[in-house]
């Protein structure tokens, strides 16, 4: 993976982009690439998709609103957020930069039943095709560790409209366990495509809004219940998953409210952000 032919992106996103690529085949996506989407794959993945830090991305975005509105899934992939969003009654705008995913995304939306509440685009996080202030909800999640992240805050500004809010769920470097599984499992290409998100990058995300990192803005998921996804990536049960995963969270909650230092162990972080209105 060498060259930069976008001139928008840095060699990680580029290198990224081609690497999720390569590694997309339906044959491992559900039962065939000859067959029909897999219904049971699909509610599946809505169902592990729905774990602590999206249920509070839901609530800082519906804002105590459950009102249907419109929300941008940024780096989309095959559409799990996407879908669990949806069936709450959302629109969603799904971009990613492949027209492959995308394309996967369609079929498995028509099979989850909300197609119709999909719109799928093409385009990138450092040069998003949307105008100024255009949004008041955006969600994403492990995507910004692949992207330039200096450029895409600025463009997740430029979109947002005054009074919208945006949830970024990221993965962060420190945690024990996510670290031996990155030295020992996950991908060797990982290590060229992927910056994990440590409090400066937070701070970098915030600046383009004149906020930083605190507890208002960042707050930690995942320490011990990184354990947890066992059940989700390796021995695949749903009822393990979300028995050990409440346990384990419930843990992890006690000890990040003892002691707040702890969050920069967290796996992930949701960076909380609200584009204030003018003159606030």
């Amino acid at each position: 993976m060498t060259g930069n032919p976008h001139p928008d992106r840095d060699t990680r996103s580029t290198n990224a982009i081609a690497w999720w690529d390569g590694i997309l085949d339906s044959n491992n996506l559900d039962s065939g690439a000859s067959k029909p989407t897999n219904r049971r794959r699909v509610d599946q993945d809505v169902s592990f998709a729905s774990s602590p830090d999206r249920k509070a991305s839901c609530a800082w975005l519906e804002n105590q609103s459950t009102a249907g509105r419109l929300i941008l899934d940024l780096g989309a992939g095959l559409g799990s957020h996407a879908f669990a969003f949806a069936r709450r009654g959302h629109r969603i705008l799904a971009i990613d930069s492949s027209i492959s995913r995308m394309q996967k995304l369609m079929e498995r939306a028509r099979v989850s039943g909300c197609a119709d509440r999909i719109l799928p685009v093409v385009g990138s996080a450092e040069n998003l095709p949307l105008g100024n202030q255009t949004l008041d909800s955006i969600f994403t999640k492990s995507v910004l560790i692949h992207v330039q992240l200096g450029r895409a805050a600025r463009e997740l500004f430029r979109i947002l409209d005054q009074g919208g809010r945006a949830a970024c769920v990221e993965p962060g470097p420190r945690n024990p366990f996510a670290r031996l599984y990155r030295k020992t499992a996950a991908p060797r290409e990982w290590a060229g495509i992927t910056r994990y998100l440590d409090h400066r990058a937070h701070r970098e995300i915030l600046m383009p809004f004149n906020r930083k990192p605190d507890d208002r803005t960042v707050a930690p998921f995942y320490g011990f219940s990184f354990l947890a996804f066992i059940f989700q990536y390796a021995i695949v049960s749903r009822p393990l998953f979300h028995l050990t995963l409440g346990i384990l969270n419930a843990l992890d909650r006690m000890l990040f409210r003892i002691c707040p230092a702890l969050g920069k162990w967290a796996w992930f972080h949701l960076i909380r952000i609200e584009k204030q209105h003018d003159g606030q």
